[in-house]
């Protein structure tokens, strides 16, 4: 998971040449850096109402090079902006400069629900200012630091927001002294200083909240591989993928909604050329196995083509407590399933215990169409939420175009599968 905030810098470019680095803002403008810790914070919320930050779920710090703004141009801005020729001409008084933090070495796993917040210092603000006695306070310049910013979104046209604020007149901030700057009258923040509180007020910060990208992986460990299949069309049946649930999402798992701890699988087949030729899911029991064959089932491609090699992406998550239709762990579903059954188009509540092995066979250079089966578990992979809606929208497709046949694989079976078989 991975957070993306815009940075605003407004000082302009007046520090000498033993800046860190360099960074080149469009073809022939080309501006020193900093070094500059920021923070970012992530809290769940506490339930009240209105909602205020709760426990904290995971920090990080790290440093970033800051590039200044340009140096401002009298001629074309006519004060202190400075002027972009790449944008039509435009004058701008800051440069937004994106900062990552990437948490995904944390595996942390979040509600639906959360409070995000970047931290610095500066020479007056922040949890430990940095003061008034470091060179560059005194320095014509000033401390860079003192003009770096978030940025707001503004309400920009063409912007697709991605979830909804908690509050469309607020944010959550930490103020330095009461009747801050820029604060909601009479808000908690305002009236609080030093605490991260929520600050709103009618019309008071809307179409201005803080832009931060989340780039986060919607599953559990575990709840999203991949892997992959060769030479389907060889004449041996020996492309398998075999399916079991470790049990982690039974009762007293975080992850379970289903009392049995019951998994669906979505089993989504890609060929070469990026097309969703097929998709099923199973119901896969904890400590059950069940399994499929990718050459049987490309037999229902959506295209009615047959690809020598595919993509298997596989994705897990609560089997609904009603499933019962679904038949035997392991039987082939309807392809378009009711809501009481595993539906690859429409998953529920992600969850943990997916282990999946795949066999897929390689030509050896013995004789000509000679072939050895090898067998691989099956990877890991970050599911964002634009590959989520790619699975779904397009499994959904083939439901819908493929007349309840084509764009459907026939499901899995009970037991595994794995000795190549000539035909």
């Amino acid at each position: 998971m991975a957070y993306t905030v815009v940075m605003i810098m407004m000082v302009p470019t007046t520090v000498c040449a033993t800046t860190p680095g360099s960074y080149t803002v469009e073809p022939g403008i080309t501006v020193p850096t900093f070094s500059q810790p920021l923070t970012m914070n992530i809290y769940a919320s506490n339930g009240a109402t209105p909602p205020e930050p709760g426990a904290l779920i995971a920090t990080l710090t790290q440093t970033f090079q800051i590039p200044y703004r340009p140096p401002s141009d009298v001629v074309h801005c006519g004060g202190t902006p400075w002027y972009s020729a790449a944008n039509g001409g435009t004058c701008y008084n800051g440069l937004a400069n994106l900062v990552t933090f990437d948490f995904t070495s944390l595996g942390i796993q979040l509600p639906d629900q959360i409070m995000a917040s970047v931290q610095f210092n500066t020479s007056t603000s922040g949890y430990h200012p940095l003061g008034t006695s470091t060179a560059c306070y005194s320095s014509p310049a000033g401390c860079p630091y003192d003009s770096l910013n978030v940025s707001a979104d503004n309400g920009v046209p063409g912007v697709v927001a991605i979830g909804t604020p908690i509050d469309p007149d607020g944010i959550y901030a930490s103020y330095v002294t009461s009747g801050a700057p820029y604060a909601c009258t009479g808000s908690p923040a305002q009236t609080h200083p030093g605490s991260f509180l929520l600050d709103t007020g009618a019309g008071c910060w809307t179409a201005n909240h803080p832009e931060i990208l989340v780039d986060a992986a919607f599953t559990p460990p575990g709840g999203y591989q991949l892997n992959y299949t060769t030479h389907i069309q060889s004449g041996f049946d020996g492309d398998f993928v075999n399916i079991t649930n470790d049990g982690s999402s039974a009762v007293g798992a975080t992850s379970a909604t289903s009392p049995s701890g019951n998994l669906c699988v979505g089993v989504y087949f890609f060929d070469p050329n990026e097309e969703l030729q097929s998709c099923c899911a199973c119901e896969v029991t904890p400590n059950g196995l069940v399994s499929l064959s990718v050459k049987q089932n490309n037999a229902n491609n959506l295209t009615s083509e047959f690809p020598d090699s595919e993509v298997v992406k596989l994705l897990a998550w609560s089997a609904p407590s009603t499933s019962s239709t679904t038949g035997p762990p392991g039987a082939p579903i309807l392809p378009t399933p009711g809501a009481n059954v595993c539906n690859a188009a429409a998953p529920g509540t992600f969850a943990m215990g997916l282990k999946a092995w795949g066999t897929t066979l390689h030509a050896v250079p013995v004789a000509a169409g000679s072939f050895a089966l090898t067998e691989n578990k099956f990877s890991p992979g970050n599911l964002s939420f634009f590959e989520m809606n790619r699975l779904t929208t397009f499994c959904s497709y083939n439901q819908f175009t493929g007349s309840g046949n084509y764009g459907q694989c026939k499901g899995c079976q009970a037991g595994g599968l794995g000795a190549a078989a000539k035909q």
